[in-house]
């Protein structure tokens, strides 16, 4: 909570009363008797009633009526196709900007394909600006270029496209989250043009250095990271992407002690997001790709977190030379 200022409107005399009295936040001021507070502070009932209505009526949040708060909501929002036909009749014409999407899959099974697709997809054929943060080293603009040419885009268009894609290295989730906060500075300025699609491929090894730790300084750090993305998605009507790894359980099946020894190998698989129970209602939707089996190129996309759509609900793509088809 702010602590109290000349600035709000208090005198000087009145606030060294306060300090004096123990009394140094806004909090403070307005959780306190009014009549305790005229008398310690030796001053007229009607100031300390004045300036207590001068901070509710500058520091509070205005309230909105639930329709206005919806209709800006449409009126901001828009959708973002991936390119890719089978998703986005699956996401019911495309990303929803102000959100922020997981994909999440085993390693190998085609998330940065993905998202080279989508990069390229959003560069080129929408011509808006993509900021794809790299976390394992392995962005490819070769291949982000050769999805690009595949769209049959002019030769001269094709590097204009590709200039559109800004890529920043990191590290470990400190330089990540100073990115955030120095993106989230440009963006108030009023000459910035905000990026619409912020891709962070990937988490994890940002977060594998605290697993070993007793400390939970991991999730807090998770945790402010995606605060930061929700709250510039919301306001600057951004779609963040982020990839997370999926792991494997597998546990035996429950079974009673005749049929132990006939079902001690039986065990059932279930494949998980990393990250911890924090991080599984962090994102506002979670698609699961999967490969329909070891040889083929075909992916599955599972909507296994959604606000708005059914969960379970899936489509089929392809892993190409053309990108994700």
């Amino acid at each position: 909570m702010s602590r109290l200022k000349k600035e709000m409107g208090i005198s000087e005399k009145l606030l060294a009363s306060l300090n004096e009295n123990k009394i140094f936040t806004v909090l403070d001021y307005l959780q306190e008797d009014s009549e305790k507070l005229s008398s310690a502070c030796n001053t007229s009932f009607k100031v300390i009633l004045e300036v207590k209505h001068n901070l509710i009526t500058n520091l509070s949040a205005l309230p909105i009526h639930g329709m206005s708060a919806y209709e800006n909501l449409l009126s901001s929002s828009a959708l973002i196709p991936s390119g890719i036909e089978s998703l986005d009749a699956l996401l019911q014409g495309g990303f929803l900007t102000g959100m922020v999407i997981e994909l999440c899959g085993l390693s190998g099974d085609g998330k940065t394909q993905l998202c080279f697709t989508i990069s390229a997809h959003v560069a080129a054929a929408l011509k808006q600006s993509v900021h794809y943060i790299d976390t394992k080293g392995d962005f490819s603009a070769q291949r982000v270029l050769g999805i690009i040419k595949h769209k049959n885009i002019p030769e001269e268009e094709c590097a204009a496209a590709l200039e559109r894609i800004q890529v920043t290295r990191i590290s470990d989730i400190y330089e990540l989250l100073r990115f955030l906060h120095h993106l989230k500075s440009c963006l108030g300025e009023d000459e910035s043009i905000p990026p619409r699609v912020v891709i962070v491929d990937s988490v994890p090894p940002l977060y594998f250095p605290f697993m070993a730790s007793d400390t939970n300084q991991g999730f807090g750090l998770l945790n402010n990271m995606m605060s930061m993305m929700k709250v510039m998605a919301t306001e600057y009507h951004i779609l963040f992407i982020v990839v997370n790894l999926a792991s494997t359980f597998v546990e035996a099946e429950v079974c009673d002690n005749e049929a132990a020894e006939d079902n001690r190998d039986a065990t059932t698989s279930d494949v998980r997001p990393m990250l911890g129970k924090y991080w599984l209602h962090a994102p506002n939707m979670r698609l699961l790709v999967s490969k329909l089996n070891s040889e083929a190129a075909q992916r599955l996309i599972r909507v296994t977190k959604s606000t708005y759509l059914q969960t379970g609900a899936s489509c089929i793509v392809c892993v190409s030379e053309k990108g994700v088809v």
